[in-house]
């Protein structure tokens, strides 16, 4: 059985959930803005992470509208994902973290961004150039048509924004993903000493700040109807 896509939606914290959040009679969902390539009707999973209080839940929905750009600069173009009936728990517990109660979670050993990274790496066989679409301090992933195997050694290339030489970082590849919306490797990070540990981490938490100064524009919400 094929697997839904994926969808990670950052939110700068909890309280900016409440501008994407929506609810109607009989439903509720989220907006999620920018030029997205799904269809109505489309299930997929929508990731939600929060990134100053570095949380994030998985759920489950359908694409049930869509706004494409107009000339009308307030509204925003996007999709709006319905949340299904069966995720009602996982939407409670997002409500409740949400509205700053206290919620159990299972933890994770460290945090996704969401962003695009420009990468090099090689291996013993190639050296390519792709690009990453999600970091943490514990590895990333690399979107590419061409999947090493698993288990193959890559010295890698992070090239982030204002960092002139670079990053550099051992890794592994961990897990492959064949699916057409999400095709590529995880990557886990092979840490050589504490130096390079410390560099990786100080990396991603200046992506975690600048993709946070970059989310203070409010997202309208969605007209009723």
């Amino acid at each position: 059985m094929k697997q839904p896509p994926t969808l990670m939606v950052p939110l700068r914290n909890r309280s900016q959930w409440f501008e994407y959040y929506y609810h109607r009679e009989g439903s509720d969902g989220i907006f999620v803005p920018g030029d997205l390539d799904f269809g109505v009707g489309e299930t997929l999973y929508v990731d939600l992470n929060f990134l100053e209080e570095q949380r994030s839940f998985r759920i489950r929905g359908a694409v049930t509208w869509r706004r494409v750009r107009s000339g009308r600069p307030a509204l925003k173009p996007g999709i709006g994902v319905e949340f299904d009936a069966s995720e009602r728990a996982t939407r409670d517990k997002v409500l409740e973290f949400a509205a700053g109660r206290a919620v159990d979670f299972t933890l994770r050993t460290t945090h996704r961004i969401p962003v695009t990274l420009q990468l090099s790496y090689r291996s013993d066989s190639q050296f390519l150039r792709d690009v990453a679409d999600d970091v943490s301090a514990g590895g990333l992933f690399i979107t590419s048509e061409r999947l090493l195997d698993v288990g193959t050694i890559i010295n890698l290339k992070l090239k982030p924004p204002r960092y002139l030489l670079g990053v550099k970082v051992k890794g592994v590849v961990a897990w492959l993903s064949r699916r057409k919306t999400r095709h590529g490797m995880g990557i886990r990070f092979l840490f050589e000493n504490e130096r390079s540990r410390r560099q990786i981490e100080k990396l991603v938490e200046r992506l975690k700040a600048s993709i946070i100064r970059d989310m203070r524009i409010r997202v309208p919400r969605p007209e009723a109807g």
